[in-house]
């Protein structure tokens, strides 16, 4: 089949730009993972000589939608949609009402993959072989495609596309998003299951043409795991400026409000941080009251009870805004005076698509990390504050900055900052630069 294809592409004369991306998660999914290529999908289409193919798998959840998929539905592109193979339920569990049989339901669907799957049964794709022996060489074939990107989460597809690689004139890429194998992750499977994910991961990092990264942190990782890695890249996560609202005006200067926002999820494992954030606060209160009762904080997306019920206890005005829309999001987020952002361990180098939401409204942070590049890059650039998981007087590091709050200064972003190279249409022409003009790393 592979060697027919081959004479095929030959005869059919390949174009320049025919680019097929395969993602699992993509608008109308809700998932996260489907934004980073909606909006490369979006600007590829404004490209001339451009043209993308999506394969994505359908999306069986209810009611919920992506706040991405406007940002797809005018794009000119190629959409296929598969069926992910994986019993449904398993799937959208997040999305599916749970009921006294959930659990049983669960078990035997469970015991399903155990028996049929190898390796890591967790990964929705597990079942996405058949696609890469017939469906997608004929797409390939048919749209005169020269670039296949892969992009994980999940990863077991990956190790199906290097199949694709037999095929002549085109280049396979992995977009590696995340870790395949995160050792602070570790799904709950055997030894023996985790070795064979642990050898596909290495055999697709050593055997694709290119690799693209979305931070260096990231990429030293992989090269220091994969010595004999592909090619390497760093493609940012970026903002995209048309979802800011155009009446969008300066925040005013409120003498009586200073106003924290946090945008995404908050997790409540993360007590190392915000329980010193509570005790800090609750110290202000006592010695400093007249600022204190001047703080706000508006939780937009996911906080969990025990966190607004520690701040509501110590009086605290809070707002948990829960999920918005992505124009209301931004609306908060212009009204923040900082930005909190608390990051999880292990990930201290991960620029995520909080930190380039926040600095393209120019909102000054409040960082809790583990000292990495993303902390380096706060501070030496004036943007925010950071707070150190090592640091083991953290409380009163935050209470020393909550008492100088009443001092703009000591909370206001560095105007000077240049975030352009995070903006999605310049990261667009880099990624395509990328894909037909760099070689080398």
């Amino acid at each position: 089949m592979l060697l027919l294809l081959e004479i095929q592409l030959k005869l059919s004369g390949c174009m320049s730009h025919n680019i097929l991306i395969i993602s699992f998660h993509f608008p109308p999914s809700p998932s996260i993972g489907g934004r980073r290529w909606a909006k490369f999908v979006k600007y590829l289409s404004r490209e001339k000589e451009v043209h993308a193919t999506v394969i994505s798998s359908v999306y069986k959840g209810q009611g919920k939608v992506s706040p991405y998929t406007k940002d797809v539905k005018d794009a000119h592109f190629t959409h296929i949609e598969v069926s992910s193979r994986y019993p449904a339920y398993l799937q959208n569990m997040q999305y599916v009402k749970k009921s006294k049989f959930s659990g049983l339901i669960f078990r035997l669907l469970r015991f399903y993959l155990v028996v049929f799957a190898k390796g890591n049964y967790y990964d929705y794709t597990i079942f996405w072989k058949k696609y890469f022996r017939k469906m997608i060489p004929e797409i390939i074939v048919k749209n005169k495609i020269n670039r296949v990107i892969f992009t994980g989460h999940p990863y077991r597809y990956a190790l199906y596309a290097l199949e694709l690689k037999k095929i002549a004139g085109v280049e396979v890429i992995l977009d590696c998003r995340d870790f395949w194998w995160d050792l602070h992750f570790i799904p709950p499977v055997s030894k023996k299951r985790q070795k064979f994910e642990i050898e596909s991961e290495k055999k697709v990092i050593e055997s694709v043409d290119k690799i693209l990264s979305v931070s260096e942190a990231q990429m030293n990782i992989l090269k220091a795991r994969h010595p004999k890695h592909a090619p390497m890249y760093v493609l940012r996560n970026g903002f995209d400026r048309e979802d800011i609202p155009t009446d969008l005006v300066q925040k005013n200067i409120d003498k009586n409000c200073i106003r924290f926002v946090h945008l995404g999820a908050m997790h409540a494992e993360k007590e190392y941080y915000w329980k010193p954030l509570v005790k800090a606060l609750s110290k202000l209160k006592s010695s400093h009251r007249v600022l204190f009762d001047k703080l706000v904080f508006d939780f937009v997306g996911i906080c969990p009870a025990v966190i607004i019920t520690s701040l509501k206890e110590i009086d605290v005005k809070v707002n948990p805004y829960g999920f918005v829309d992505l124009e209301s999001s931004y609306r908060y987020l212009n009204q923040a005076d900082i930005a909190l952002w608390f990051k999880y361990d292990g990930y201290s180098g991960e620029f995520a698509t909080k930190f380039s939401d926040y600095v393209s409204m120019n909102k000054y942070m409040w960082l809790f990390s583990e000292k990495g590049d993303v902390t380096m890059h706060v501070e030496s650039n004036k943007i925010g504050n950071v707070f150190y998981r090592e640091d083991d007087k953290i409380e009163r590091t935050i209470y020393e900055k909550l008492i100088q709050l009443e001092d703009i200064e000591t909370r206001t972003f560095n105007r000077s900052y240049d975030a352009s190279a995070l903006d999605i249409e310049f990261l667009t022409k880099q990624l395509l630069e990328l894909l037909y003009t760099k070689t080398n790393p």
